[in-house]
């Protein structure tokens, strides 16, 4: 379980500093309007659709965990 629990961690995060990360990015942008800014941003989003797309993921294979689980109980 303790794996599972640190991946978890990891998962959390990630998701964290994405979304910090593109929080400071649009805040960046939106003041200097800089063309590395902009692509900070951009960077920054694809970074959190990859921390999305974990999280997504990780629901569906707890979801079919779980129901494999309660489909095998007679």
């Amino acid at each position: 379980m303790s794996s599972i629990d640190a991946i978890q961690r990891r998962l959390d995060t990630y998701f964290q500093r994405a979304t910090d990360n593109v929080n400071n990015a649009a805040i960046n942008a939106a003041q200097s309007q800089s063309l590395d800014d902009m692509h900070s941003f951009v960077t920054s989003m694809n970074g959190m659709s990859v921390a999305v797309n974990a999280a997504t993921q990780q629901t569906a294979a707890h979801h079919n965990l779980a129901k494999a689980i309660i489909d095998a109980m007679p």
